[in-house]
């Protein structure tokens, strides 16, 4: 595993790289804006409950990326998608985050 060294010995332009800006939106498809070096990603997380995810929550969040100009969009559930989200994330190249991938990204922030 390689480790990033503290902040304080980075340089400046590299601690900077790593930041993202964060804004939360109070909108019914997405729960977050991030914004990195010029590019836009939405992510909605609002969901997690359900124990599985169809593709309206999808169709919702392709919208929102649209009317804001987005880059990238991503979907956070711990519940599965039914086939036809899937096929409906795959066409449209939305992230989806399912439970293990978003324990994966805790546990390596845990660590570091």
């Amino acid at each position: 595993m390689i480790r990033r060294p503290p902040r304080s010995t980075q340089s400046r332009s590299s601690a900077a790289s790593d930041v993202y800006k964060r804004q939360r939106l109070n909108q019914p498809a997405a729960d977050f804006r991030l914004i990195k070096d010029g590019r836009i990603t939405l992510v909605s997380c609002k969901r997690w409950k359900a124990a599985s995810q169809g593709i309206d929550a999808l169709r919702d969040l392709m919208a929102a990326k649209e009317a804001q100009g987005a880059h990238q969009i991503t979907f956070i559930s711990l519940g599965k998608l039914t086939d036809s989200a899937s096929r409906f994330a795959k066409q449209y190249g939305i992230h989806v985050m399912e439970e293990e991938e978003l324990a994966r990204l805790l546990n390596s922030k845990i660590r570091h």
